[in-house]
């Protein structure tokens, strides 16, 4: 009704535009002072989520060098209190703290480019938004220049700061771009900087993911994978959250249903063994394996270390890879399996979507989704069929598979 009542107007930006946020932000509170005091209010005494409470964590496995925040609340700060890092903040009334400052393994720079609600100025209208200080825009691209940068939880609505980026990654270097947006839909503005960076050499990614916090929790997975430490405090992190989530009243008011709520998970167990050999692949080894057996039955295969790792018969395996297979066919124990490695993923999902499509009559991508065409819209004059998202989990050391609406 209000977003009715604002379109009728004709005065007022369409919903989900990029000038939605400054454009109200002024209008609610033209007097700065205000508009200060309206963000403390809402971000005062908020607690991190699990996704805050990982990144110490990562900080000290040596994972993150710095984290540069466009949000106007504490949450990475607290998040580090306690947990062997020393958050340094550093907000546009203290900019000269990035120049030429020391750094030891047990801080983590906060840079907040919008400011901080608590002191100093914000950038919250859009004539703020458009003068992004210049030593944190030069910062930044030389910091991109030979670092990765993954971008979490960010709609790329800020002009300056996507210009800021847009000018980092038409410059040469090493860094990486991954951008981890939510979902599956890239906007205009995200496209063009990945398109940007890839014309100009660079190396960037976006990879659609369920959200901040499940994106690291699965990054840190894989990162404490091998140190029995950090996975122990992992585990409390995460028996910790879920006590926290368990006292949490309820209250479920139905008055407009847009989403599906995402619930289906079952306890599943894998093979005690895969087929391993060795091969010589020279160019694009995932291409080259998929070519051979994506969209057969009758075996699952991925490349991995400069090995291919294979599920179905000793014959069929020999039969398709004989011309590049350099070792004989070993088998190889499937114990404290890596579901978070990209490969042995994409083999497991594999492997299921096959099993799932051929005993249901069902279609698939064969990586990670299964569908029906007996139910079907059109949109756009596009055919849309209701989907199965596959994804695996381990929650107390057993194995959980997903089955989410797509």
């Amino acid at each position: 009704i209000i977003q009715n009542w604002l379109n009728n107007q004709g005065i007022y930006p369409e919903r989900g535009c990029k000038e939605e946020y400054s454009f109200y932000a002024y209008k609610c509170y033209p007097i700065d002072e205000h508009r200060r005091q309206y963000f403390q209010k809402i971000c005062s005494g908020k607690k991190p989520s699990i996704g805050y409470k990982l990144i110490p964590l990562l900080a000290r496995k040596g994972m993150l060098d710095s984290v540069w925040t466009t949000n106007l609340d504490d949450l990475v700060v607290t998040a580090c209190i306690g947990n062997g890092i020393q958050a340094i903040e550093i907000t546009l009334d203290s900019v000269q703290r990035l120049n030429n400052r020391p750094q030891n393994r047990h801080e983590l720079p906060v840079i907040k480019l919008h400011g901080d609600f608590k002191y100093g100025d914000l950038k919250n209208t859009e004539e703020e938004l458009l003068n992004q200080d210049k030593t944190f825009r030069e910062r930044l691209i030389e910091y991109v220049q030979d670092k990765h940068l993954i971008v979490l939880g960010y709609s790329g609505r800020d002009t300056s700061l996507m210009d800021t980026l847009k000018e980092a990654y038409s410059k040469q270097g090493g860094g990486i771009l991954y951008w981890c947006g939510y979902g599956d839909n890239i906007n205009s503005d995200i496209a063009e900087l990945i398109q940007i960076a890839t014309k100009n050499g660079r190396r960037a990614f976006y990879i659609p993911t369920d959200g901040f916090d499940s994106t690291l929790r699965k990054i840190t997975q894989i990162v404490v994978e091998d140190d029995n430490n950090l996975k122990k405090e992992l585990l409390e992190l995460h028996q910790t959250s879920n006590i926290n989530d368990t006292i949490t009243p309820f209250d479920l008011k139905c008055e407009r249903v847009n989403k599906l709520l995402k619930s289906n998970i079952f306890r599943i167990s894998f093979p005690d063994e895969v087929f391993v050999f060795d091969v010589s692949i020279s160019d694009k080894p995932w291409k080259f394996v998929d070519e051979r057996t994506l969209e057969r039955n009758d075996i699952s295969a991925v490349p991995y270390n400069k090995q291919i790792w294979a599920f179905g018969r000793l014959d069929i395996i020999k039969d398709i890879f004989k011309d590049v297979m350099n070792s004989d066919i070993q088998r190889k124990p499937l114990a404290n399996i890596k579901i978070y490695n990209t490969a042995v993923s994409r083999l497991l999902l594999t492997t299921i979507c096959k099993i799932l499509a051929l005993q249901s009559n069902l279609k698939t991508d064969y990586k990670d989704k299964i569908w029906t065409e007996n139910n079907s819209k059109s949109i756009s004059g596009h055919i849309v069929y209701n989907a199965v998202l596959l994804s695996f989990d381990r929650i107390s050391g057993e194995y959980y598979l997903s089955l989410n609406p797509d």
